[in-house]
């Protein structure tokens, strides 16, 4: 989604919010080990089910993958509601930016 939206120039400078991964473990939290809003996706709430998401695949860009393992990349980490400011690690460096 970002590459798209810069390529249409909808956005020009994306900031990348990184969250502490202490949020897995909350009750509340789900996982999808592809992109949630892919058809036949579940999301599950067992932290044992995130040993199933893909994570090799993140060391690769992903215009570079097969298509059949795009879905993958965009495996997701829901969270219930809200996330509390203090869970998102980088946000003096967003706030810098701003």
């Amino acid at each position: 989604m970002c590459y798209v939206a810069k390529k249409d120039g909808r956005i020009s400078s994306p900031v990348i919010l990184e969250i502490d991964p202490e949020v897995m473990y909350w009750e509340a939290t789900k996982f999808t080990v592809r992109n949630a809003a892919e058809n036949g996706v579940r999301a599950v709430s067992k932290i044992e089910e995130v040993s199933s998401v893909r994570f090799d695949l993140f060391r690769r860009k992903y215009y570079d993958l097969p298509q059949e393992e795009k879905g993958y990349y965009q495996a997701e980490i829901l969270v219930h509601k809200s996330l509390p400011l203090k869970y998102i690690t980088n946000l003096t460096q967003v706030r810098a930016l701003a």
